[in-house]
């Protein structure tokens, strides 16, 4: 109820992070992925985040999916650098959240392009990273300057993305 009350923005149609302070960080990000796979967003409210998550526009770039929307203004700085990048941790939740309202084809399509791209940033680096820049295929840096080099992590994200997303290997919860 309190992600609800403090975070849902009528106004935007969807759920806004907050910062340190409690207030809302007026920036489109997938924190509502969050409400919508938790099961706390309601039925109207899900449907507008799923709404965000699968639109080229906004969310679901050449590699979904990207933590800041595409159409806000702070999506790149000013060097071109992305601030909004795809990471197969925040993907999870968009994944879940799609899946849980009718949209498995869609997590099914955006996970095998996340996974494609990745494979393609690893062959022409030799790395897995946990970041990537949603409109190429490159590492992102994330905000502390590293590209986010992160085998282990990298290595069990895929895992999890093919037995569940493209496989159908599915836990029962």
């Amino acid at each position: 109820a309190k992600m609800n009350a403090r975070c849902w923005s009528a106004e935007e149609r969807c759920y806004l992070d907050l910062d340190e302070h409690g207030s809302s960080i007026p920036a489109h990000t997938l924190a509502g992925a969050w409400a919508v796979w938790s099961g706390i967003a309601p039925r109207n409210r899900a449907r507008d985040c799923i709404r965000e998550f699968i639109d080229p526009t906004r969310f679901e770039r050449a590699h979904p999916f990207s933590t800041v929307a595409a159409s806000e203004d702070s999506y790149r700085k000013r060097d071109g650098v992305p601030v909004g990048v795809s990471r197969g941790d925040f993907n999870l939740p968009v994944y879940e959240s799609l899946v849980a309202n009718g949209k498995a084809r869609n997590a099914h399509r955006c996970c095998e392009r996340h996974l494609r791209r990745v494979s393609r940033v690893l062959e022409q680096s030799g790395e897995l990273y946990l970041a990537y820049d949603p409109d190429q295929d490159k590492p992102a840096p994330l905000p502390d300057g590293h590209g986010g080099a992160n085998l282990p992590l990298a290595s069990a994200l895929i895992v999890n993305e093919t037995l569940s997303y493209l496989f159908g290997i599915r836990p029962n919860a």
